[in-house]
């Protein structure tokens, strides 16, 4: 009989990810905490849901399949998009609300789709 494999979660960002992280960290530091926040509870088995002032939540329409929590509180406007499957987190894209809307929003969904594929 073979040893048990120890269950565990990867989190990986997507080409890119790195690039909007460093820009938005400039103007926002405080998504540093977060994002060590979201990785240490998305990495625990089972995944912690994440603290109620991230806004955890499914998007809908163009972008469904894919989910967004709120780096830098209930008011602010820096979103993470992410997936969530099985035990893989892939790290999307850092973006803000306006990036998920109009000639930005089909931008950026199609930039996802080669992603997620």
């Amino acid at each position: 009989m073979s040893p048990r494999r120890e269950r565990r979660v990867f989190v990986l960002p997507s080409p890119g990810i790195k690039e909007s992280y460093t820009a938005f960290k400039r103007l926002h530091p405080e998504i540093v905490d977060a994002v060590k926040i979201f990785n240490a509870y998305k990495r625990e088995i089972p995944p912690r849901l994440l603290p109620r002032e991230m806004k955890d939540h499914a998007l809908k329409g163009a972008l469904k399949g894919i989910r967004e929590c709120h780096l830098n509180g209930l008011t602010g406007d820096v979103l993470l998009l992410y997936t969530h499957k099985n035990d893989e987190v892939r790290m999307l894209a850092i973006c803000r609300h306006a990036d998920l809307h109009g000639r930005r929003g089909r931008a950026l969904k199609k930039r996802l789709e080669q992603q997620v594929a």
